[in-house]
């Protein structure tokens, strides 16, 4: 029953294009519920620019439970001095069985509608502050994974620039390797090339050292004979 809902609120607007609810009736609540229902109606029709409200409580024709008459009617002015309706409040005009309640909508409204604008201001402050600390985080993730990425560029070159570097190394003292060997080979063929040729010359001394002998013996052998 504390609920209002809002499309109950039928208000209609005259020719000056203001708002207005011609008759909104309490009958059949309690003072507790009452109270309660002309507060929220009262805070509902301001957010609504609704400018005025009347209110039927009855005349008191009829008895309640407890034998009172015109309850709603007596304690009505003092709902309205509950502290979060009163400043909205212009006028409270008493009628037969009811009250116009008329709510002080030209002043008090537009200050509502600055903080109301203020407040939206803020809340795109905060969202746009906020959507741009979200911006720089993501743009502080994505420079980070840039530099990690980086860091593994330069260590993966690094690792194939060192990897070559000794590859490099290696090729080099294989060819030198290579070389020495080679150099060696060809010295060893040399050094068995004098060899051969000291060989050679040797049996060739030889030879011709058992010539000049034979040659020798015979040549005494024939002097001998002639004599």
């Amino acid at each position: 029953m504390d609920n209002i809902n809002i499309t109950a609120l039928e208000y209609k607007t005259n020719e000056k294009g203001i708002k207005y609810i011609p008759r909104y009736d309490l009958h059949g609540y309690t003072k507790k519920q009452a109270s309660k229902i002309v507060k929220n109606v009262i805070i509902e029709c301001f957010k609504l620019q609704i400018r005025s409200i009347n209110f039927i409580t009855g005349r008191g024709n009829h008895q309640n439970a407890n034998g009172e008459r015109a309850v709603l009617f007596k304690h009505f002015p003092e709902w309205l001095k509950d502290q979060e309706i009163t400043n909205l409040i212009k006028t409270s005009i008493p009628g037969d069985g009811s009250y116009k309640v008329c709510l002080k909508f030209h002043q008090i409204h537009l200050k509502i509608n600055d903080e109301n604008k203020e407040n939206k201001k803020n809340k795109k402050s905060k969202k746009s502050k906020k959507s741009k600390k979200s911006k720089n985080k993501n743009k502080n993730v994505a420079k980070k994974n840039a530099v990690e990425k980086e860091n593994v560029e330069v260590e993966k070159n690094f690792v194939i620039k060192k990897k070559n570097a000794v590859d490099v190394e290696v090729e080099k003292n294989f060819v030198i390797k290579t070389k020495s060997i080679h150099i060696k080979s060809e010295s060893i063929k040399e050094t068995n090339i004098l060899v051969d040729v000291s060989q050679r010359i040797f049996s060739i001394l030889q030879l011709f050292r058992s010539s000049f002998a034979n040659f020798f013996f015979f040549y005494k052998l024939v002097k001998n004979v002639g004599q």
